[in-house]
């Protein structure tokens, strides 16, 4: 699976892609995302054989803008953005499953609003985006920033929380009773797909496979200056498959085989007026709220939603908990120390259902998880 770093040069931000071994570039789709020039899309640059860099000026990362106190308005359009990239990317006979959809890797136009994802032209069998987990993480991020003028986030994060299965239009239907006057306060999104000139659709066996020189080597990224903040603290590539991370990216905080002692952080806050299932960690009696409908725990501080320092036999991208249809479930994210569940190993990259009272082990550290 690819992994990403997240840079800031000369006041651009842009997400940086290392194609791992068993992946390679899909020239024809990079070629036809970049003719079809839908501003929706960020621009893949070659930097390297197995390199792409996507950004664009005066933008920052959604994650740190979703730190911001927003409107209702400012936030129901960035979600109605998020469902109008779903539509275009099938309408244009592309993968969803490509989309980078976390919100530390999309980035938005602070002064218009506008979002702009990135596109994985690669040939793979791993999933990138899920619209779903992304909206339900995105709600619930919204959801923690204190001082809000409305108690919008929460009311969309009960309504989510009660979907039996992922329904774009009655999330748009939900918003436009939400929010009504949300094409009058800000332009909507182009609601028609884009395609260049003389092409219906990318149709990955029924046109030209184009070659590798459509990209330039060591190309600068092709964006005007403008002023940037940087959010990413270090500049190393991140992957769920945190098993085979390369030692020289990251130095001393690699995974070990059940050792050591660094101090536990707790990330996450109850959100009021929402309840949520728990996970009680049992070594330490720690109570953490499930709160997303995607629930990333490992012991990689940015990019998780609970952070376990103090052992360093869990992995720095470790599990997922989900939720689907009515149901919770748990995935290993290629741990070096497996994950369990009632003392049974799951394989990675699975979903395994959970149930109310099981006992979860991520590689020696235990936690019981209970619903409400």
């Amino acid at each position: 699976m690819a992994k990403f770093k997240n840079k800031s040069t000369g006041g651009i931000n842009s997400i940086e892609v290392k194609i791992t071994s068993g992946e390679s570039v899909n020239s024809a789709e990079a070629d036809y995302l970049n003719r079809l020039r839908d501003p929706m899309f960020l621009t893949a640059v070659l930097k390297k054989p197995k390199v792409l860099s996507f950004g664009a000026p005066q933008s920052i990362y959604l994650g740190t803008f979703l730190g911001y106190r927003l409107s209702k308005y400012d936030f129901f359009y960035i979600v109605n953005q998020v469902l109008e990239v779903e539509k275009k990317t099938a309408a244009a006979g592309l993968q969803v499953s490509k989309l980078l959809l976390d919100p530390q890797h999309v980035l938005i136009n602070e002064a218009s609003r506008k979002l702009q994802f990135v596109y994985l032209p690669v040939t793979t069998s791993q999933p990138y985006g899920n619209v779903a987990a992304f909206i339900g993480r995105i709600a619930t991020d919204m959801a923690k920033v204190k001082g809000l003028e409305e108690d919008y986030a929460n009311r969309f994060v009960n309504f989510l929380r009660y979907q039996t299965k992922y329904t774009p239009e009655l999330i748009k239907q939900y918003i436009d009773k939400e929010a009504p006057n949300l094409k009058n306060a800000m332009p909507g999104v182009d609601n028609t797909p884009q395609t260049p000139a003389g092409a219906d659709a990318f149709e990955p066996n029924g046109r030209k496979a184009y070659d590798d020189r459509r990209f330039v080597y060591d190309e600068p990224i092709p964006y005007g200056g403008a002023s940037g903040d940087k959010v990413t603290p270090n500049d190393k590539y991140y992957s769920t498959e945190t098993a085979i991370l390369e030692e020289d990216d990251y130095g001393a905080g690699a995974t070990t085989v059940l050792s050591s002692d660094e101090g536990t952080t707790l990330l996450d806050e109850n959100i009021p007026k929402v309840k949520y299932p728990t996970l009680t960690r049992l070594r330490t009696g720690e109570c953490i709220d499930v709160d997303k409908p995607s629930f990333r725990i490992g012991k990689e501080k940015i990019y998780v939603d609970y952070c376990v320092m103090d052992n360093s036999a869990v992995s720095r991208l470790h599990a997922d908990i989900t939720y689907d249809r009515g149901s919770y479930f748990i995935s290993d994210l290629g741990s070096t120390n497996r994950t369990f569940i009632n003392g049974t190993p799951i394989p990675a990259h699975v979903e395994s259902q959970i149930n109310d009272g099981d006992i979860i082990k991520l590689a020696d550290e235990e936690f019981e998880f209970h619903i409400f």
